[in-house]
């Protein structure tokens, strides 16, 4: 034997240029995961041996492996459905199975949907509506408000812009 990569015509060398070949581009697909990547060749020399007990023959065996990571993604929840047979989950909310999200909603259901937040906000006064101008605040503005800090001082919900409802502060 002259060397191990002319066995099998030349198929151990190939199988260990593609082994290596595959490792080299999970290197560059994930230059940040620090675990290691390797390329093995293990030779397994099985005996036969002769009706006296004397080794005749070998049978050999070459195995090419490779070992990356595994790849892994982030965590999803989802909210299991035994009688039904699956998983529900949100995937542009995955840390929240029960988050609705506008994307795939009807107008009708969208309607619903602020009717039921306008029926109990989470400030005091706060209004949700659907695009738009934002309707005028009753009462004072800033600039009439009396004392230096009447304008702050009351609560005032997050505004989510062009992404979602309006928050509007009305008291």
């Amino acid at each position: 034997m002259a060397s191990l990569g002319g066995l099998f015509d030349g198929g151990i060398d190939r199988k260990f240029r593609d082994a290596l070949q595959a490792v080299l581009c999970d290197l560059d697909d994930r230059p940040t995961t620090e675990k290691g990547r390797k390329v093995t060749i293990s030779v397994e020399c099985v005996p036969q041996a002769n009706a006296k007990g004397k080794l005749e023959k070998v049978d050999l065996v070459v195995e090419v492996k490779t070992s990356v990571p595994a790849h892994r993604t982030w965590s999803i929840k989802a909210i299991p459905r035994v009688k039904e047979g699956r998983l529900d989950m949100n995937e542009l909310s995955p840390r929240n199975p029960d988050q609705l999200t506008l994307d795939g909603m009807t107008n009708e259901a969208l309607d619903q949907a602020v009717e039921e937040f306008n029926a109990h906000p989470p400030v005091d006064g706060a209004k949700v509506h659907r695009g738009g101008a934002k309707p005028k605040a009753e009462g004072r503005t800033k600039k009439k408000a009396a004392g230096k800090h009447a304008a702050t001082a009351r609560k005032k919900a997050p505004r989510m812009g062009r992404r979602g409802p309006q928050v509007v502060q009305t008291g």
